[in-house]
């Protein structure tokens, strides 16, 4: 009998950090790319899509290599380019570095959208939880998503007052 290997596919984690912004803060969505311990010497492309939850939404597109250490191509969830306002994203073509021995990431920067708020994450909102439901069109991957949830905190309202003309 010979021996087959059989290559598993890598397992795609993600998180946001930090995990609390003030509204319309910045906060990044990472995705990670893990090779699993019998992947194949030379891992093939790597794709999904994240659709984020009603509460978060893609705040910038600038995507500088360094925040795409897989050589992904990162666009709106439907394929077309990504722009700031989007509500999903789009990885394709991402490859393990190494021939498939070391893992890589893909960082976004997210925000709140406009008038969405989120005190706390002790039920996990929908809005603003994002987890491995939110995944879909897994290429090549495994879907090693947990729950990550992003607390968006009112700004304060300030008053202030004073009488013009002055002196009265």
């Amino acid at each position: 009998t010979d021996d087959v290997f059989v290559p598993c596919a890598p397992v795609l984690t993600k998180k946001l950090s930090p995990a609390n912004i003030s509204n319309r803060g910045t906060a990044q969505l990472t995705f990670t790319l893990t090779p699993a311990p019998n992947s194949a010497p030379n891992a093939l492309p790597v794709s999904f899509i994240d659709n984020l939850p009603a509460g978060i939404e893609v705040l910038n597109t600038s995507i500088p290599a360094a925040n795409n250490t897989c050589g992904a191509t990162v666009t709106k969830a439907d394929g077309t380019a990504l722009a700031a306002g989007a509500t999903g994203v789009k990885i394709s073509n991402a490859v393990l570095p190494s021939g498939g021995s070391q893992a890589c990431s893909i960082t976004v920067n997210v925000t709140n959208r406009l008038g969405q708020f989120n005190a706390d994450c002790a039920a996990n909102p929908t809005a603003f939880t994002n987890g491995a439901g939110n995944m879909s069109g897994f290429i090549n991957a495994t879907n090693g998503v947990t729950n990550a949830c992003l607390v968006v905190n009112q700004a304060p309202v300030t008053l202030t007052k004073g009488f013009a003309p002055s002196p009265i």
